[in-house]
């Protein structure tokens, strides 16, 4: 199954959560998403802090997030200042 969310859109539902005093969870379940959070910060998408799940485990796309220590480490600071959790 394919999710399409293009920065349109995205953009689209930050700008109606923010007017709305809304803040976004940010649920990864693979790198590109962190990647995503990383990118949508930079460019002032996303307000800090910014709450980022961490979605891991063993998945059959070669994308996924393992759930080791490395992987943990790596990707515990998607932006500069967020709130994280990990399941």
């Amino acid at each position: 199954m394919m999710f399409e969310n293009p920065v349109a859109k995205i953009q689209t539902m930050i700008e109606a959560m923010d007017r709305l005093d809304i803040k976004a969870e940010c649920e990864c379940f693979d790198t590109g998403i962190v990647r995503s959070i990383k990118m949508f910060e930079q460019v002032g998408m996303l307000k800090q802090p910014i709450n980022v799940s961490l979605v891991m485990g063993k998945y059959k796309y070669s994308n996924a997030m393992q759930c080791n220590t490395r992987s943990i480490v790596y990707y515990s600071i998607p932006c500069s200042e967020c709130k994280l959790t990990i399941i």
